[in-house]
């Protein structure tokens, strides 16, 4: 991760943030519920222009951070170990230890 830290605590946003956050979730909203692929592409610009699309994953994660945090609630990314099955990941049940 380029030797930064990844910061695992909670983000709550300021009341400046929350309304843009609010703004930003529901463009997010009107995209999913659209269900147009081509609508579905988001991309980051530097400052200098040079864009990269958002990959899909990341576009998950994004809506539903945007989601939650519209409605004043914190959020923290909680990494998941890569040797969980599909379904572990999906109900949230962590394998029994060895």
């Amino acid at each position: 991760m380029n030797g930064k830290t990844i910061l695992l605590d909670p983000v709550l946003p300021t009341e400046a943030e929350t309304i843009a956050i609010k703004l930003l979730d529901k463009m997010l909203s009107i995209k999913i519920e659209n269900g147009d692929s081509e609508t579905l592409k988001v991309k980051l610009v530097e400052v200098g222009g040079e864009e990269i699309a958002l990959p899909e994953s990341l576009y998950q994660l994004l809506c539903q951070a945007a989601h939650l945090m519209a409605a004043d609630k914190a959020v923290s990314l909680v990494p998941i170990e890569q040797d969980m099955t599909v379904e572990e990941t999906m109900t949230g049940k962590l394998p029994m230890e060895k």
